[in-house]
């Protein structure tokens, strides 16, 4: 059963200043800053975990804004750091977007004729991709989950 993700829930994450989404307030880009300013002097291990799914899903493919709306909130269920992002819709159909976070970023890609959608998940740090996963899978009508990987990489 799909699970209609709040496309105006506050979120409590930073975001980059230039991407305003759903009125964030000049406090909580100002906060954001702080908290990446904070993290200069953390020295970051060589360690990432890397979440790759592909799945068939029953969900409205061409639906650009439940997509965007899904992968923000996912990113920001794992408490990761939104920096930024980048979308293109292609013709006749498809989509992809690329959130860039503090810790990397996290995709998705579709192809609507297929019923498919890559997703793609790569964290450093203490974020973990177990809650950004649940989220995904709790709010997509999943068909069936052709891949579902998660590797650890670089140095352990």
């Amino acid at each position: 059963m799909q699970t209609k993700v709040d496309e105006d829930a506050s979120l409590d994450i930073p975001y980059h200043a230039g991407h305003n989404w759903e009125g964030l307030t000049p406090r909580q880009v100002s906060e954001g800053y702080k908290k990446m300013d904070n993290k200069k002097d953390v020295k970051m291990p060589f360690r990432g975990e890397h979440l790759m799914m592909a799945l068939k899903v029953k969900n409205n493919l061409e639906d650009t804004k439940f997509l965007k709306s899904l992968l923000r909130q996912a990113v920001a269920e794992s408490k990761a750091t939104i920096l930024d992002y980048v979308e293109h819709k292609f013709e006749p159909q498809g989509y992809s977007i690329v959130i860039l976070i503090g810790e990397s970023h996290a995709s998705l890609h579709t192809y609507p004729e297929k019923n498919g959608v890559f997703i793609d998940f790569f964290t450093c740090g203490e974020i973990k991709t177990d809650i950004f996963k649940q989220f995904i899978l709790n709010h997509l009508n999943v068909i069936k989950i052709i891949e579902d990987k998660t590797i650890i990489r670089g140095e352990t």
